[in-house]
């Protein structure tokens, strides 16, 4: 089975067209043969998006795998 690592710049679930796409292909490439897996920025990087209005309606089967901030202080900084 092919496997593909989807990459967004929200964390899930979220209204932006990026998390939207990315929600998307993983509920539909499954379907097609395909092993999904997330990469999403964790609740560091952006606030809790848990209250988003349909944030049931927008969850999804695949692994999500949220990604911890490396180098926040240069971050910040920049």
């Amino acid at each position: 089975m092919p496997r593909v690592l989807i990459v967004t710049s929200m964390s899930l679930p979220h209204l932006a067209a990026d998390s939207h796409r990315a929600r998307l292909l993983a509920r539909e490439l499954p379907e097609l043969g395909w092993d999904v897996e997330l990469l999403v920025p964790g609740g560091a990087f952006h606030a809790d998006s848990s209250e988003e209005p349909h944030a049931d309606l927008l969850r999804i089967e695949a692994p999500v795998h949220r990604a911890a901030p490396e180098w926040a202080a240069f971050f910040r900084l920049a």
